[in-house]
């Protein structure tokens, strides 16, 4: 078969299936490159592991959705797919609420948990209150966020989303998307967490990484439904990444921290199903 023939051939197998394989491809890539890691270590990881790989895997994590957005845009539409997952970065007009939910609504939602337990237990301190915390700490896990969500989102939101949105609702799309995006975080949380929260990581994972990913992905799916940008998307990416990191209690057990996930993660469900269904998701 020509060369020119092949081509064509993968690009209409693939364009069948482009969530598919973009999905497939992400995971392969990113636990592929994780187990690289962190296999001569052991699983879950212990120790000095923990710190001295956490660069290496969180490397080898994001890879996955980014680099198989740039060869399925490529692949499939040559530089007409690579130029729509660049303008997707460029376009960030937005409606007053649009802005408020991407970069405020998630944190919200962890402070109104927190703060109210805190009362009952200073163990729930916001950590950016929290002797380590102040200011600086919490521009640096938001610019720390930023990176992790527009790598991502170039992914998740850029390529994956509007083909899920093509003939799916809204909310279809964002579950389908949300409960995969949420799994594909299981390796690496295992890897550095499994150890340490013991029978209770079943459930915090649920809560933290399922339920809470699943309410983020349904944001995130309607600000680009009504916006078309994948940069304010990531802003809401970054919000939650960042957002958490720097409002996560330094001093909780794994207890305490399925207590408060599985409150946060309720409690963001119920306000972005509020947020979305108010509001339209045609775009501006």
């Amino acid at each position: 078969m020509p060369l020119n023939g092949a081509k064509k051939t993968i690009s209409e197998s693939l364009g069948r299936y482009p969530v598919a394989t973009f999905l497939a491809l992400t995971v392969a890539i990113s636990w592929g490159g994780v187990l690289v890691v962190i296999l001569p270590t052991g699983i879950p990881g212990r120790g000095e592991a923990l710190d001295d790989l956490a660069a290496p895997v969180f490397l080898a994590m994001l890879a996955g959705p980014l680099i198989s957005a740039l060869i399925l845009s490529t692949v499939l539409d040559g530089w007409t797919g690579l130029s729509r997952l660049l303008r997707g970065l460029m376009l960030w007009r937005a409606k007053p609420v649009e802005y408020a939910a991407a970069f405020l609504l998630i944190p919200a939602c962890a402070l109104a948990v927190l703060f109210p337990l805190s009362v009952v237990s200073p163990d729930f301190t916001p950590g950016f209150l929290g002797p380590h915390g102040g200011l600086s700490m919490v521009a640096l896990s938001l610019a720390g966020g930023l990176v992790v969500g527009v790598i991502e989102e170039i992914g998740w939101t850029g390529f994956a989303t509007p083909h899920l949105l093509s003939g799916r609702t809204l909310l279809a799309a964002a579950l389908g998307l949300g409960l995969i995006h949420g799994a594909w975080h299981l390796l690496v949380t295992f890897w550095a967490e499994g150890a340490e929260y013991g029978l209770v990581f079943v459930p915090y994972f649920l809560a933290a990484w399922i339920l809470a990913i699943v309410a983020l992905r349904i944001l995130i799916v309607w600000i680009f439904a009504r916006t078309g940008s994948t940069l304010l998307s990531a802003v809401a990416h970054a919000s939650h990444t960042g957002g958490l990191f720097a409002a996560w209690p330094t001093t909780t057990t794994p207890m305490q921290n399925l207590v408060w996930t599985s409150l946060f993660g309720a409690l963001g469900l119920i306000v972005v199903l509020m947020v979305t269904s108010w509001s339209s998701p045609k775009k501006n």
